[in-house]
């Protein structure tokens, strides 16, 4: 199967083979990394933000026990504080953060939250276990949180991409076909990049469907091809509703099939 795209040596710019990956890489993302270098302390801030509300709960109840001094006794603690650092400093020129990308460092962040709230459990006021009764109240936010959250999803859903529905309705079409497909996907050229149709299983030769982007007939030639036996399909999903028809090779692609076979 053909790259996304191939490195001229000549320019500094990839020679992509889709329109649609090079309006991502060459400007969107670009632009992205743009903003992100003018606007570094503002958009790291963005992040941790994201992925506190994401990962924590009631915000900002928890910032104390997160970020409270205390001093590090145990070299549990500090190791742990050290790894933190590292891992939140990995995050920094990381470009269209999403905050599922900090799932990797969130046990280090909830190490030091408990190692925080145990510190806390143990402080006293006027003889009183004040800092007992606000740990078990931290904790006790959690369960609560999620909760909370599980009531939300079943009562009011949860958000949807528009092209959700008919990429799931196109699947379940496909899905009933008999057979094995192979769909080539046509976008037109003001195709939203982040309306993505090509996606496919780990183990792509045992799939009942594989996705491609269309390129010109002698190119994807080889790819169906390889993919013989399968019912190849044209998609043309920026229509209204998305358009599935069967792929009609130009007679240069039957030639060149012919020839391989």
């Amino acid at each position: 199967m053909a790259n996304n795209f191939v490195w001229d040596h000549n320019n500094a710019e990839p020679v992509y083979n889709h329109a649609v990956m090079r309006t991502f890489w060459a400007k969107v993302n670009a632009d992205q990394a743009n903003d992100m270098h003018a606007h570094l302390v503002s958009a790291y801030l963005v992040k941790l933000s994201s992925m506190y509300g994401f990962f924590f709960c009631f915000y900002p109840l928890f910032l104390p026990a997160l970020i409270w001094p205390y001093p590090l006794k145990t070299p549990q603690e500090r190791i742990g504080v050290l790894l933190l650092a590292g891992g939140l400093g990995s995050l920094v020129p990381v470009i269209g953060f999403q905050y599922h990308y900090a799932a990797a460092i969130m046990p280090l962040i909830y190490l030091r939250f408990l190692q925080s709230v145990d510190r806390l459990r143990k402080w006293r006021a006027n003889a009183k276990p004040w800092g007992l009764a606000l740990a078990v109240l931290l904790i006790a936010l959690i369960p609560i949180q999620f909760g909370r959250d599980v009531w939300k999803l079943f009562a009011d859903g949860e958000y949807a991409f528009p092209m959700a529905q008919p990429y799931h309705d196109m699947v379940r079409r496909l899905e009933a076909l008999p057979g094995r497909q192979l769909v080539l996907v046509r976008y037109t050229a003001n195709h939203d990049v982040f309306q993505e149709w090509v996606y496919n299983r780990a183990d792509i030769d045992a799939a009942r469907i594989v996705w491609a982007r269309e390129m010109a007939a002698s190119e994807d030639a080889p790819l169906i091809q390889y993919f013989r036996g399968r019912n190849v399909w044209l998609l043309e999903p920026d229509q209204s509703p998305p358009r599935l028809t069967r792929y009609q090779p130009v007679p240069a692609l039957q030639n060149v099939a012919q020839k391989a076979e």
